[in-house]
């Protein structure tokens, strides 16, 4: 069977970053990705209740639109054209951002410690790379 599906441009990037990543095709990515999804519920990986909990809140995070908008502020800033109002949203935003990341990386270092491994494993396990940036 052949299915043609739309997809945001910003979850195509991610796709095929994430393919190119780990060195397959995107399409083959995407086939096994909805394979793993779909799986039947017998054979889907059993979690306990704290792993699931955890798993969770490693999910928190801010919406795409809330994403670029704080992007919009830190290039206002770097510009030196962003209003009073504006950098006060940026700090806000910033608080929030960094709250929300510290809860994360908690929970992260948690699951390492509930899986029995570093806290590097446990991300490459994720998907989550640490930002280029620091």
């Amino acid at each position: 069977m052949e299915m043609t599906i739309e997809i945001p441009a910003e979850v195509e990037s991610r796709l095929t970053a994430e393919a190119k990543r780990i060195g397959v095709d995107p399409a083959g990515f995407v086939q096994d990705l909805l394979k793993n999804r779909l799986r039947q519920p017998s054979q889907a990986p059993a979690v306990s209740h704290r792993e699931a909990e955890l798993l969770q809140a490693i999910d928190i995070g801010f919406s795409q639109a809330r994403m670029d908008r704080f992007g919009e502020l830190i290039g206002k800033r770097r510009d030196e054209t962003i209003t009073g109002e504006e950098l006060n949203e940026l700090l806000e935003t910033t608080g929030e951002l960094e709250r929300l990341n510290v809860k994360r990386v908690r929970a992260l270092s948690q699951l390492a410690e509930l899986r029995g491994v570093d806290l590097e494993t446990v991300m490459d396990q994720l998907g989550i790379e640490p930002p280029d940036v620091l």
